[in-house]
């Protein structure tokens, strides 16, 4: 097994607007996913899912995702992006 690491930085977060993220990947690889330490999900190369959801609570300014991948062939690629699921504005009423 091999372990990725990918450090990713959250700049200009708006206190009112909820953004938030995936990951996705693609890859002849088979992974568990950690997200500054917090299991996040498997990724299999012949499964259905290949986007994952990096829960808000998990995120910070700096940030560290880690793949504990297996390679299930010599010289596996692993390419992953980046994106926001849906962006919405927080409203705060008082009653």
């Amino acid at each position: 097994p091999s372990m990725i690491e990918i450090r990713f930085r959250l700049e200009n977060v708006h206190r009112d607007v909820n953004a938030p993220l995936y990951v996705e990947l693609e890859g002849d690889i088979i992974a568990q996913i950690y997200l500054n330490g917090k299991f996040v999900g498997r990724f299999y190369a012949n499964g259905s899912q290949k986007r994952f959801y990096l829960p808000e609570p998990y995120l910070r300014e700096n940030n560290v995702l880690k793949l504990k991948a297996i390679p299930l062939k010599k010289r596996s690629v692993v390419r992953l992006g980046f994106g926001i699921y849906h962006k919405t504005k927080i409203i705060h009423m008082k009653i």
